[in-house]
C-alpha cells in the first residue's frame, strides 16, 4: 500500500516565498527522507509568483484548503466489484475468497448502480416462506447454467439468450410427471431428471425448453436425435439431482438480489459532516464517488472510528491562525520559519522546528540543500532565488 502523502505547505494567502519554499523543500524531501512529500498551498498564487513559477518551469503546488479527514482519505481504493449480469456463484466465490460482506455493483462507466451483500445472496437460495414459488423461476442463460454446473451440452439452441426458465424435478412416475407438468409453461420448462428415459422422452415429446440429465448420465442417442428435432436443449450434469437443483439457482444474475437504494458520498466530503448519516444508515458499505460520479473507493463504519490525520510540514509560518484549515487535527512533522513564534502550535511528539532571523524561508531551504550536499535542479534553484528576492527586495521586513 502506498504511504499517505506528507504535505509541505505554507500559510494562508501565500506570497512568493511561501509557495517557492514549499516547492523547493518538497523536492529536497523526496530526494532524502520523504518520497511521498507533496508541495501544497492553501491559497492561489499572486501574479508575481505566477511569473516566477512559469519562468522556473515548475508546476504549481497542490491547492489544499482543508486537511480535515475526508471520505476520499479513509476509503479503500482497491475495490472488489461486480456487474449486474454476473451470476450468483461467481460473485459468491469471489466474496468468500476475499472475506467480503458487501460489494458494489457497477456499470460499464464505472458508476455504482447497486450494493450486494452476502445476506442478499443467501436470500436467493433460501427464500422466506412467502416466496417459495419464486424459487422455481430462473432468469439466466443456458450457457450460464452449464457453467455453474460444470456440465456439457449434448444439444444446444440459443444458449446465450436471456430468458426466464421454470425448474421442475422429474423424480416421479411417467403418469405423475405428465399430470404435474401441465401446470407449467412447457416452452420455459427446465426439467431436472436422472437416468429415467421415460421422463426424458415425455419431456421431449412435450417440447420443454431444456432437459438437464443429472448424476453424470447422458441421454441415449435415439432420444437425443428426437431432442434435436424438437429444438430441446440437453445438458449433462456431473452432479446428482439434489446438488444440480441447488447450483442451478446460482446461475441467477446478481441484479436480482442487489440493493438499488443506497447511500454514496463524494470523495471530498468531510467526515465530521457525515457521521450521523453513516451511523444511522442500514448499509454496511459506503461507495465513494469521484468528480465524475464514478466509483472512487469504499469505506465501512469502522473506518470512521480513528481516521489517520493528515501529515504536514509547515513553512513560512508557525501559528494555527495562519495555517491551513484543519491543521490542529493534523500531525505536524516539521516547521521551518523566519517569523515570530506564537499561535499555540502543539505537536504529539518531538519535531524538527527551525526558526531563524533571515530574510526568507527560501534562504533556510537553500541551507538545507547545502547541508545534504545536494545540488538543486535549475528550476528549483530559480524558484528559491525568486522567494529570496521577493521577501528581501526592499529590506522592509522585520526579519
Amino acid at each position: 500500500m502506498d504511504k499517505p502523502p506528507v504535505y509541505v505547505i505554507g500559510h494562508r494567502n501565500p506570497d512568493t516565498d511561501a509557495i517557492c519554499s514549499v516547492i523547493a523543500y518538497a523536492d529536497l524531501l523526496r530526494r532524502t527522507c520523504y518520497p511521498e512529500a507533496v508541495p501544497a498551498a492553501c491559497g492561489t498564487a499572486n501574479l508575481r509568483t505566477e511569473f516566477a513559477l512559469e519562468t522556473a518551469g515548475v508546476p504549481h503546488p497542490k491547492l489544499l484548503m482543508d486537511v480535515r479527514p475526508t471520505t476520499g482519505q479513509i476509503c479503500r481504493t482497491n475495490v472488489m466489484v461486480t456487474r449486474e449480469e454476473e451470476p450468483f456463484m461467481e460473485v459468491y466465490r469471489r466474496m468468500q475468497q476475499h472475506r467480503l460482506k458487501a460489494i458494489p455493483v457497477i456499470d460499464n462507466d464505472q458508476k455504482v448502480i447497486g450494493l450486494l451483500t452476502l445476506l442478499q445472496l443467501m436470500h436467493m437460495l433460501i427464500p422466506d416462506e412467502n416466496d417459495l414459488g419464486e424459487q422455481r423461476i430462473l432468469n439466466s442463460t443456458l450457457a450460464q447454467v452449464r457453467s455453474v454446473l460444470g456440465a456439457t451440452f449434448q444439444s444446444e439452441f440459443d444458449i446465450n439468450k436471456d430468458e426466464q426458465l421454470v425448474m421442475f424435478i422429474g423424480a416421479m412416475s411417467r403418469d405423475g410427471f405428465k399430470d404435474r407438468i401441465k401446470n407449467y409453461p412447457t416452452d420455459r420448462l427446465m426439467v431436472l431428471v436422472g437416468d429415467r428415459p421415460t421422463i426424458q422422452a415425455e419431456s421431449i415429446n412435450m417440447g420443454v425448453r431444456v432437459v438437464v440429465i443429472t448424476g453424470g448420465f447422458s441421454m441415449k442417442e435415439e432420444l437425443l436425435v428426437k431432442a434435436k428435432e424438437k429444438g430441446v436443449v440437453v445438458i449433462s450434469s456431473p452432479l446428482d439431482t439434489a446438488m444440480t437443483a441447488l447450483l442451478v439457482r446460482t446461475a441467477k444474475p446478481v441484479s436480482q438480489a442487489m440493493d438499488r437504494d443506497f447511500i454514496t458520498f463524494d470523495h471530498h466530503e468531510l467526515l465530521h459532516t457525515i457521521r450521523d448519516r453513516v451511523q444511522e444508515a442500514g448499509q454496511d458499505l459506503f461507495p465513494v464517488l469521484d468528480d465524475e460520479e464514478r466509483l472512487y473507493g469504499v469505506f465501512a463504519k469502522s473506518d470512521m472510528i480513528d481516521p489517520q490525520p493528515a501529515k504536514l510540514i509547515l513553512l513560512d509560518h508557525n501559528e494555527y491562525s495562519q495555517a491551513v484549515k484543519g491543521a490542529p487535527e493534523a500531525q505536524i512533522l516539521e516547521v521551518i520559519d523566519h517569523h515570530r513564534i506564537g499561535g499555540g502550535l502543539m505537536s504529539r511528539e518531538p519535531i524538527r522546528f527551525i526558526n531563524d532571523t533571515v530574510g526568507s524561508t527560501c534562504t533556510m531551504v537553500a541551507r538545507l540543500f547545502r547541508q545534504h550536499a545536494i545540488m538543486p535542479e535549475p528550476g528549483i534553484a530559480l524558484c528559491m532565488a525568486s522567494g529570496i528576492i521577493s521577501d528581501t527586495l526592499f529590506l522592509k521586513s522585520p526579519t
